[in-house]
């Protein structure tokens, strides 16, 4: 029986780096809106103390499969990359950096549970740090919007995967361009609104169907 090859192994990462993600981000409400006052953002790391820290843990263990993911499709992207490997190489710097950024965000709001339910937490300090926990998600989208869109054009070009999945990447970098200005008070523009969640569904389904391709497609070891 033949072990099974790197690719595979990155594809089947790809999926559980995705469960994982959508599961931690869809396990506790979204922080309060900037309008919001003080109150209600140390109200909402009081409220939410242990989910956010059980959302911080997952978020953080998300980075195993991540890694994985990331080094299988860097491959990918080297072996169709008709540039001299700049734009795979600049597709896995702007993983890396929007990885980094979600992790110390991750950690940002774990400071916060930590911190909130009488444990030392003020009001305005969980205003201030809170907005700019928020504020991550802007530079996250910046980075995610030229790892994808980087990544999609190669495959849109490339051999070894198919020329569609490239599309989706395109418009999913499109998207996370655009999310990049979600900094409004409120309404579509806001941090956590209408934009950035569509961005980020958009991402989710682009990891998974690499995954899914990256396996589909693997070299047999034999």
């Amino acid at each position: 029986m033949g072990s099974m090859s790197g690719q595979k192994i990155a594809g089947a990462a790809a999926i559980l780096f995705i469960i994982m993600t959508l599961v931690s981000g869809f396990m506790v409400s979204p922080p309060p809106s900037p309008n919001e006052s003080a109150a209600k953002f140390l109200e909402y790391y009081s409220d939410n103390r242990n989910a956010l820290l059980a959302q911080g843990i997952i978020a953080l263990l998300s980075n195993i499969p991540a890694f994985l993911f990331i080094a299988g499709l860097w491959n990918i992207l080297r072996a169709d990359d008709r540039h001299g490997d700049v734009l795979a190489n600049g597709s896995l710097f702007a993983f890396i950096t929007a990885g980094a950024i979600a992790s110390v965000a991750s950690v940002v709001s774990m400071g916060l549970a930590m911190s909130a339910d009488g444990n030392g937490l003020t009001e305005e300090s969980a205003r201030t740090i809170g907005l700019v926990f928020v504020l991550a998600n802007p530079a996250i989208f910046s980075s995610m919007a030229a790892a994808t869109g980087f990544s999609g054009l190669i495959i849109t070009r490339g051999t070894r995967l198919p020329t569609w999945i490239g599309w989706i990447g395109l418009l999913n970098g499109l998207v996370l361009l655009v999310a990049t200005f979600s900094v409004a008070m409120s309404g579509a523009f806001e941090p956590y609104g209408l934009v950035g969640f569509a961005g980020f569904m958009l991402l989710a389904i682009y990891a998974v169907v690499l995954g899914v391709f990256m396996w589909l497609r693997a070299p047999d070891n034999g």
